[in-house]
């Protein structure tokens, strides 16, 4: 939510290590004048959506992130991703950019699977969501986006 996020600390509000540190260095690019671009999805209860994200210097030293739609297609609604829904203590990882989600055995798979493998309609809760990275993706970010270690 915007009042949660606004005028804080971009950083503070990543809480997987690894997107963290993906984070860092982008930023770190971007202020020594070469641009980072790359691809990711940021899906709706009922759309897959694809954006892409831009993070490049401006005026007075400042690091400026855009985002832009790219396309998006309907689908079913998931009820773990809508908003409103009860939440439990449990965890359950999805990847920040293809939006794969992790089973127990470390696996990644859609989140219509990971629903029905897990069982999360059965439930009168559903788990928190938490943002990391999947395998896959943290290789093609490193190559799309150019930055390394």
């Amino acid at each position: 939510m915007p009042e949660h996020v606004l005028g804080q600390d971009l950083l503070r509000s990543v809480a997987d290590q690894t997107v963290r540190e993906l984070y860092v260095r982008m930023i770190r690019r971007a202020r020594a004048g070469t641009p980072v671009r790359f691809h990711y999805r940021c899906d709706a209860p009922d759309r897959r959506r694809m954006f892409e994200m831009k993070i490049h210097l401006v005026a007075g030293g400042e690091v400026e992130f855009v985002s832009t739609l790219r396309y998006e297609n309907p689908r079913a609604p998931v009820a773990l991703l809508e908003p409103g829904r009860l939440r439990d203590d449990r965890l359950l990882l999805v990847c920040s950019w293809c939006q794969m989600v992790a089973l127990p055995d470390k696996t990644w798979v859609p989140v219509e699977s990971a629903v029905e493998t897990l069982h999360l309609l059965e439930a009168e809760t559903f788990p928190r969501l938490t943002h990391g990275i999947c395998e896959s993706c943290l290789a093609k970010w490193e190559q799309e986006s150019g930055v390394t270690g």
